[in-house]
């Protein structure tokens, strides 16, 4: 997948948080909080978002699904003015649940093929989107014919 936007190597130096790796998940911590994302391509974020990266002892799926139970939480440690936001030093303090392996590894085997059908199908929908944009001036047009017929 493109994005609309891109970081020069130059304005990537300029960012805190680097280059996040493909899999971080994503909240956004303000206005409002808790939006959630899981990153498919490699990103870079602004102070309103709240990178997630996940190691080997906890997976990115359980670790969504997890902040997403928790969120009543995240907002409880929110303070502002004009509006919520939840900083990353309150955000880090919040202790995750971890369960035994076993657990993890049901959950994942559970889970995954669901998530991954899901990010194949936001593919295929944007692929469409992209080969519908790019034909439809031209049948408006007359350029390709329907039904054998040129308009």
């Amino acid at each position: 997948m493109n994005t609309e936007r891109h970081l020069t190597d130059e304005g990537l130096a300029k960012v805190n948080s680097g280059r996040l790796p493909i899999g971080t998940i994503l909240m956004s911590s303000r206005a409002p909080i808790g939006y959630f994302a899981i990153s498919e391509i490699p990103v870079s974020i602004n102070q309103g978002i709240i990178a997630m990266v996940c190691d080997k002892d906890l997976p990115n799926l359980y670790v969504l699904n997890w902040a997403q139970a928790n969120i009543d939480g995240f907002i409880a440690v929110a303070n502002g003015s004009t509006f919520l936001e939840i900083s990353k030093w309150n955000f880090r303090p919040i202790k995750v649940l971890v369960p035994p392996r076993l657990v993890l590894n049901k959950f994942m085997r559970a889970i995954g093929p669901f998530y991954h059908q899901i990010v194949n199908n936001a593919r295929q929908s944007h692929a469409l989107e992209e080969l519908r944009n790019a034909i439809l001036p031209r049948l408006i047009s007359g350029e390709i014919p329907v039904n054998g017929r040129y308009a």
